[in-house]
């Protein structure tokens, strides 16, 4: 932490699949773990979520529990 702000090196990533969609997210975590996120406990679609984000760069990242995030679904 630095200012309250995160900051981390990621040293190597591991994809399980090549999907655009995983492909996006691990750019995007790389990014806000080397350029600084702010981290933030927030609710988003009835569950608690930690969101990481870095508003200079308009990007953010939502890490939550699978089973709050679809409860809705089932």
């Amino acid at each position: 932490m630095e200012q309250s702000i995160l900051k981390g090196k990621v040293m190597s990533t591991k994809m399980g699949c090549s999907d655009p969609v995983a492909s996006n997210i691990s750019s995007t975590m790389q990014s806000l773990f080397a350029n600084g996120a702010e981290v933030v406990s927030v609710n988003f679609m009835g569950a608690k979520v930690i969101m990481l984000r870095n508003k200079e760069m308009k990007q953010e990242l939502r890490l939550g529990n699978s089973e709050q995030l679809s409860k809705d679904k089932k």
